[in-house]
């Protein structure tokens, strides 16, 4: 059974802007000299926007900076000797802010801008999606008559594996509603329609609407949906003392056999553990994992799938815990080589070979590298800060 992370980001209304401009910022461009460190570097925030790698780990793409004003897209063959196949740099009034494989030969790149509505400066994000060597480059989300006055598309839900032309991404027509998007096309179709206190909804392998989840912020009360012909049928209604944001986070996952996956503690527990309980009788049925005198923070979901593949929790530092073994062996073996950091993993191949993971301490603002755990090595794709890069912690005594 698959426990997929059901929560989103609403976004207000907007109006469609034109992508023309987009087009001509193709170009390939040099990186920059770096610079001594100093305490203004460290706090300017970081070089690196948007790291993804493909389903496939033969491509990653990387936002970094160009220069102090402009951010540049890298595409990088890493299948062989690492390689650039394809950069774009953005442009003042069009920042290039992220970027995501949805598929092992597409990516969807997020676009950052302003305009003017009525006299009034607004900010808007929008989407293009491409090739992986920048070829077939289309606006997604543009044509559809609903969509024209929502500012932010940006938000991507799931990349549909099981479809490689289509995601799922959210908009706003007089209420949150999840579009299928294609890729290829642009085009978008609603398939799911919420309210004011839809906070998300449950999806199956290829889009089709499974459950939603509405959230009272006045009662405090979490209702859980599931489709009945062309009409919601409410499931179950929960009376809870979270927040709206712990609710969210709280209800790690959801499946139509009934049964719901909890952050929650458990009857004679001191601490919050991961659990399943049945949607109907309210009890508990197993306990995913449990973390000995600590409390689960958060779940790990698959970047692709949404799937829960793991959790969090702190004890004398943080701890990221993977379900697959193959999964926490990567992770062990990645703190082994960063022993007095923090590494987390971002995204893994299909095939578990290829593990994009980024690494921070106290003393270093981070770094992304991938790891290839058949051939073992490391391949540093950006520092969040290159003026400090890897150089190690020292200390005078004095």
């Amino acid at each position: 059974m698959r426990w997929v992370k059901a929560r989103f980001d609403l976004s207000p209304a907007v109006r469609l802007i034109c992508f023309a401009a987009l087009l001509a910022l193709l170009g390939v461009v040099p990186s920059p000299a770096r610079s001594a460190p100093s305490l203004n570097s460290y706090v300017a925030g970081s070089d690196m926007r948007s790291v993804s790698l493909a389903p496939d780990g033969r491509h990653a793409a990387v936002v970094r900076r160009f220069s102090k004003d402009s951010f540049l897209l890298n595409v990088i063959d890493i299948s062989g000797e690492s390689r650039v196949i394809f950069s774009l740099k953005d442009d003042p009034d069009m920042a290039i802010i992220g970027v995501r494989w949805v598929s092992n030969t597409r990516l969807v790149m997020t676009i950052f801008g302003r305009t003017k509505i009525s006299g009034t400066d607004y900010p808007y994000t929008r989407m293009i999606a491409m090739d992986a060597d920048g070829s077939n480059q289309q606006p997604l989300m543009t044509e559809e008559r609903e969509l024209r006055l929502n500012l932010f598309l940006s938000n991507i839900l799931s990349t549909l594996p099981q479809d490689n032309a289509h995601i799922l991404a959210l908009g706003y027509d007089n209420g949150p509603a999840i579009y299928k998007v294609d890729v290829y096309s642009g085009a978008a179709e609603q398939v799911a329609k919420g309210n004011s206190q839809t906070i998300g909804w449950r999806f199956g392998d290829r889009g089709e609407a499974k459950l939603r989840i509405d959230y009272s912020k006045f009662s405090r009360v979490l209702k859980i949906y599931a489709p009945e012909g062309r009409r919601w049928k409410r499931i179950l209604k929960i009376r809870t003392s979270d927040e709206e944001e712990d609710a969210i986070k709280n209800r790690a996952g959801l499946d139509d056999s009934g049964q719901v996956l909890l952050l929650d503690r458990k009857a004679g527990s001191d601490f919050i553990g991961l659990h399943v309980y049945d949607l109907n009788s309210r009890q508990l049925m197993r306990t995913i994992f449990e973390a000995d005198g600590y409390d689960i923070d958060d779940t790990i979901e698959h970047p692709q799938t949404g799937e829960v593949i793991g959790v969090t929790y702190i004890s004398d530092r943080p701890q990221q815990v993977y379900f697959d073994p193959k999964l926490q062996r990567v992770q062990a073996e990645l703190e082994r080589q960063f022993p007095n950091g923090i590494v987390s993993i971002i995204a893994s191949s299909d095939n578990l070979r290829k593990h994009l993971f980024y690494t921070e301490a106290p003393w270093r603002p981070g770094s992304y590298y991938i790891y290839d755990a058949v051939a073992p090595g490391l391949l540093l794709l950006g520092h969040a800060v290159p003026d400090f890069g890897d150089r190690p912690y020292t200390a005078e005594v004095v």
